[in-house]
C-alpha cells in the first residue's frame, strides 16, 4: 500500500469521526431527548407557548425518530438520507422563527441555528464519505484487476482499440460486449469488468 493511499485511508478515518460525532449529536438533540421527554408537562407547555397544538409536538416526535434513524443506518438509501436532512433543516429554521415571534431576540431563539450548524457538519460529512467511498472502490477494482492479470489499466485500453471495441478513444460497441470480453478472456467478475469497462471508457478518478 502506497504513501498516498494510505494518507486518503487516514483522512477517511477522520472524515468518519467527524461525521459520527456531528451525527450522533443531532440523535441525541432530535431522536433520544424528544423521545424520552415528548410526554412531560414541560414538553408540552412549550409546545403550547409556541402556538402549536399538543398533537403537533407529538407527530414532530414521530418525525424526527424516523429522521434520526434514516441517518444512522447506513442501509438506508441516499434519497431517504437527503430528505431527512432536508426535513431537520426545516425544523431548525421554523424553530428558529416561532421562538423569535414568540419570544423575541434570546439565547433559546438561536439554538435551533446551532444545532442546525451541527447538522451541517454531518451533511457535508456524509457527501464527503460518500465521495470517497465510491472514488476508493473503483480504485481497489483496478488494483485487483492489475494484481490478477498481470496488466496495467492502460493495457486494456490498448486492447479493446485493437480489438475495435474504441476508436480514437470513443466507444465503438455496446458495453455488454467489452465486459463480456473482459469477463471471458480475463475471467473477470461482474464488478471488475464494469470497473475496467469504466475506465476504458474514459473515467480516471
Amino acid at each position: 500500500m502506497d504513501d498516498k493511499f494510505s494518507d486518503k485511508i487516514e483522512l477517511m478515518k477522520k472524515e468518519k469521526i467527524i461525521f459520527w460525532s456531528a451525527t450522533v449529536i443531532i440523535a441525541l438533540f432530535e431522536g433520544v431527548m424528544p423521545l424520552l421527554t415528548s410526554q412531560t408537562e414541560l414538553a408540552k407547555e412549550g409546545i403550547k407557548h409556541l402556538g402549536y397544538p399538543e398533537y403537533f409536538g407529538n407527530a414532530l416526535v414521530v418525525f424526527k425518530v424516523l429522521g434520526v434513524l434514516a441517518l444512522i443506518i447506513p442501509q438506508v438509501p441516499n434519497r431517504i438520507k437527503e430528505w431527512a436532512y432536508a426535513g431537520f433543516t426545516f425544523n431548525f429554521l421554523f424553530a428558529t422563527i416561532s421562538h423569535l415571534t414568540i419570544e423575541g431576540l434570546n439565547a433559546q431563539s438561536f439554538f435551533p441555528l446551532i444545532v442546525l450548524g451541527i447538522l451541517a457538519v454531518s451533511y457535508i460529512y456524509y457527501h464527503k464519505l460518500n465521495s470517497k467511498n465510491n472514488q476508493m472502490s473503483f480504485k481497489t477494482y483496478i488494483k485487483n484487476i492489475e494484481d490478477k492479470t498481470g496488466k496495467i489499466a492502460e493495457d486494456f485500453q490498448t486492447l479493446a482499440e485493437q480489438k475495435g471495441f474504441t476508436k480514437n478513444g470513443e466507444l465503438a460497441v455496446k458495453a455488454t460486449e467489452i465486459t463480456n470480453w473482459l469477463k471471458e478472456e480475463f475471467e473477470l467478475g461482474h464488478g471488475h469488468a464494469m470497473a475496467m469497462y469504466a475506465y476504458i471508457k474514459g473515467k480516471r478518478e
